[in-house]
């Protein structure tokens, strides 16, 4: 198809249903190292059954997801049925419907099943004095998608807290120390002092729930830009925290359409005091960001098959500069360590480790590795570099496209023999170690 016309290939897909009424699926299987075509944007990519790998990736898309873009609407009281029904069987299902249920729950600006009087009109572009009850009570507020009668989309947000906040708050992500900890100011303007959080409008909202039929994946774009026009916001955060670990679904849509924030390193201060304010304490989590900018920034879906053996400082170095690139998304990462995914406790120890000389364990938390990357807890016995392929220590194999090697240890010329170590121009860069 001409580059001209690109962006269109979807039609084809859209004219091609009513030639087979009795046909509901169009399936596309392409090879793990081919880009991702215009075509497939409009699919929703079929993730891989654990232990399985395959040399294709597979993407489906629904007839029903061709059609006209769904609707978005605060929620109301008399929606609790079909919310329970699109929660149910969910790992958190009370979880989500208790703060969908706090969400709802009556407010000065509510009446009965009405939507709060403060909800603007679903058309233009809101205003900072428009913005509904977000940032007051109650703690949640939920939106939710329609397509024609169904529902296919739950989406609560909260307000984060602040260093002013009420110590009986629900929410626990204070501003100030994402403001410190992380690199927000490379996407957004975060406001930080109070007369800044008064105006509203660019002040960030939490993710707490989002609850995503997967034939509408496609789709999640425009449910996020139907969700900042109606509440009046511009940039949303997601904190992949333990109630993430809960969440499956929601960090799933998170990976696919957030982009993970960086860390930043700390400031130590005397005390713990900046200008007489106790500093926050550290954040124990990796962060997600989704901004109005980067609604119209398409993410590049890279499939290639990317293994990484070894977790040290290197390992995780080449994998977090993978996965923070803001405009990539790698679906295939793989990383094979002994001991699992990488951590340090707080004496600092950790067997994953070969070298732990670049990474504290509170940055290892603030990278969550773990939420992008496949971690195999094993060891290998066997590289095949004709199939491609490596042996695990349980008789498993991995398929990989790239490799890299990073077991943590160092060169040493002595090893293959006292001759080659003493030749000149070969240096061994642990020769003084050795030598203790």
């Amino acid at each position: 198809m001409s580059d001209a016309y690109a962006s269109q290939a979807i039609d084809f897909i859209r004219a091609a249903f009513p030639l087979f009424p009795d046909r509901d699926y169009c399936v596309v299987t392409v090879p793990t190292t081919a880009p991702e075509i215009p075509l497939l944007r409009g699919f929703v990519q079929v993730g891989q059954k654990p232990g399985k790998t395959a040399s294709h990736c597979l993407y489906v898309i629904n007839r029903f997801g061709l059609q006209d873009a769904v609707t978005v609407r605060l929620a109301q009281p008399s929606d609790l049925p079909d919310v329970e029904n699109i929660v149910y069987g969910l790992p958190n299902e009370q979880e989500i419907l208790a703060s969908f249920k706090l969400s709802i729950t009556k407010s000065p600006d509510t009446d009965g099943d009405n939507p709060p009087r403060n909800v603007p009109s679903p058309l233009p572009l809101l205003s900072p004095t428009h913005l509904t009850s977000l940032f007051t009570s109650p703690a949640y507020t939920s939106y939710l998608s329609h397509h024609t009668t169904q529902l296919v989309c739950l989406l609560i947000l909260s307000p984060p807290t602040t260093t002013t906040s009420e110590p009986d708050t629900t929410t626990t992500l204070d501003l100030r120390a994402v403001t410190d900890q992380f690199d927000v100011e490379e996407f957004a303007s975060v406001p930080k002092s109070k007369a800044e959080r008064g105006k509203g409008r660019n002040r960030p909202v939490v993710v707490r729930h989002a609850v995503l039929n997967p034939l509408f994946e496609n789709q999640g774009r425009w449910l996020f830009e139907e969700t900042f026009r109606i509440a009046g916001i511009t940039t949303l955060l997601y904190p992949v925290d333990e109630r993430a670990a809960r969440d499956p679904g929601t960090r799933r849509i998170a990976v696919k359409e957030f982009v993970p924030v960086k860390r930043r390193r700390r400031i130590q201060f005397p005390n713990d005091l900046r200008d007489g304010i106790p500093v926050p304490p550290p954040i124990q989590h990796n962060l997600q960001m989704l901004t109005t900018t980067m609604l119209y920034e398409p993410k590049i879906v890279v499939n290639t098959r990317i293994v990484v053996v070894g977790g040290s400082d290197v390992g995780i170095s080449f994998l977090e500069r993978l996965v923070y690139t803001p405009h990539l998304h790698f679906t295939n990462l793989t990383l094979i360590s002994t001991e699992g995914a990488p951590s340090l406790d707080d004496e600092g120890e950790s067997g994953a480790y070969v070298s732990r000389r670049c990474y504290t364990g509170l940055e290892l938390k603030q990278i969550g590795l773990d939420s992008y990357v496949q971690i195999i807890p094993s060891s290998t016995t066997e590289f095949d570099r004709v199939l491609k392929r490596i042996t695990l220590s349980n008789g498993a194999f991995v398929a990989y496209d790239y490799l890299s090697l990073t077991p943590g240890t160092q060169f040493d010329a002595a090893t293959l023999g006292e001759d080659f170590a003493g030749l000149d121009g070969v240096f061994a860069l642990n020769r003084g170690e050795r030598e203790k």
